[in-house]
């Protein structure tokens, strides 16, 4: 039976505002013992609980805590010492008799005897809700500290496993050698000497036993990972172009990105466009064979923003103008011309479109070949037939990922769930870029 349709408790054994006032003011307000069951001796902790020994087993075992909905109360449930059953039989002036158990998130009505359903009343939907967030954020930022902890751990532990990989290398020589105690001293290959002492240390080079004193060399790291990597040039502002050249450089710094760019400097490469079944405007179908073409070489824009890529990635140290790119784009798009500030995202946005619009034009320039509309002309005088040839197959190319969605693409997931029947639908949306909070 659904608690929530037969319930009539609801209203008057709940108070929102008295439980997100615990919950603000106590750091400690959610619990994980029975408060009743710690300050009662150990002899009596079983004394509620009448039934056999699998259910004195059952007890040891449950430590869930049921929270009181009407004053924020945390106590134990019927399995164990029902603190919380006898918190509800409590005579009082008001009413407390719904309880939610902080493990399992479930809902109990005392008086009724029944599960209560959430969605019963929005007071008591609002009041779950909070409880859930506020449980949930408590036992992350327990999990968190335990990492936290388990991480030092290991840490320390493979410190000292490093350390004692540490090998003597050669015996101390002089007392000069280590003239600060415990300090690192470095010789003309880098290399790392730390002072160890023993006792029975001498001081000289002979007739002494010089094992208690020995140097620990090991190896320290001269260069950042960062030094490995190619610098990329400078870039001469063209007036107001700091957002372009920003890009750029960063752009320069992309794995695979420039690697992907020259790939369609080849004519010559080979496509297949599988064609189908199109259904005509009269009504009719036809079956569209499939076209295999080879692509021209790379567009203009293309073609400078690769060798712009190409140049800025060399050891050469004077700047590089990107002029060329600039006015190849300015062309495209007009609202980045006239040397005013601009919004680099929304050039990075602009720009990537502009290569993948010049590599979905190598694709359609192969299906106006294969119709023999190839001329403005040929194009102007095209019968349904052929347009409808032509949007077919620029619709099957459409979904391909070009170039430079195979480093930028990525898949935005929106999953919805049910709360009643728990039906989950999910809905995918590709992007090249996204915004994050």
């Amino acid at each position: 039976m659904n608690g929530g349709e037969v319930c009539t408790h609801v209203q008057k054994s709940i108070d929102l505002n008295t439980i997100r006032k615990q919950i603000k003011t106590n750091d400690g307000w959610y619990k994980k013992v029975c408060g009743k069951c710690a300050d009662e001796p150990t002899t009596h902790a079983g004394s509620h609980i009448h039934d056999s020994s699998k259910e004195f087993s059952d007890a040891s075992c449950d430590k869930t805590l049921w929270l009181c909905l009407k004053c924020g109360t945390q106590l134990c449930g019927r399995k164990k010492n029902q603190h919380a059953l006898q918190h509800y039989a409590t005579p009082r002036s008001d009413m407390h008799a719904l309880a939610m158990n902080t493990t399992t998130m479930d809902v109990w009505c005392y008086s009724c005897n029944v599960p209560v359903d959430p969605y019963a009343k929005p007071k008591l939907l609002e009041l779950v809700e909070l409880i859930k967030r506020e449980v949930t954020k408590v036992r992350f930022s327990d999990t968190a500290q335990t990492s936290v902890s388990e991480m030092d751990t290991q840490l320390r532990d493979s410190t000292e496993s490093v350390r004692n990989m540490v090998i003597d290398v050669r015996p101390s020589t002089t007392n000069n050698s280590f003239d600060v105690p415990d300090a690192a001293k470095f010789d003309s290959n880098n290399q790392t000497y730390v002072h160890k002492t023993g006792s029975g240390y001498s001081g000289t080079g002979s007739g002494q036993n010089n094992t208690a004193s020995s140097v620990l060399r090991h190896p320290i790291p001269t260069r950042n990972i960062v030094d490995t990597l190619p610098r990329v040039r400078g870039l001469s502002n063209l007036g107001n172009t700091c957002f372009f050249n920003a890009v750029l450089q960063c752009l320069a710094r992309t794995p695979y990105l420039l690697h992907i760019l020259k790939q369609s400097s080849t004519e010559g490469e080979k496509v297949h466009i599988p064609g189908g079944m199109l259904k005509l405007p009269d009504g009719s179908e036809m079956v569209v064979s499939p076209i295999d073409g080879e692509l021209f070489s790379w567009r203009s824009l293309t073609e400078a923003l690769t060798e712009l890529l190409s140049e800025l990635t060399t050891n050469a140290q004077d700047p590089l103008s990107p002029n060329r790119l600039l006015q190849e784009l300015t062309s495209k798009w007009p609202q980045f011309d006239g040397g005013d500030q601009h919004d680099s995202h929304e050039l990075l946005r602009h720009l990537l479109e502009s290569v993948r619009t010049d590599d979905l034009r190598r694709y359609q320039s192969v299906i106006l070949q294969t119709l023999g509309l190839e001329t403005r002309q040929q194009q102007q005088n095209v019968d349904k037939t052929q347009k409808a040839l032509a949007k077919f197959y620029n619709e099957q190319i459409s979904q391909w990922v070009f170039r430079p969605e195979q480093v930028f693409r990525g898949s935005l997931v929106s999953t919805l769930t049910c709360q009643d029947c728990h039906h989950t639908s999910s809905q995918h949306e590709y992007f090249l870029d996204i915004s994050l909070p």
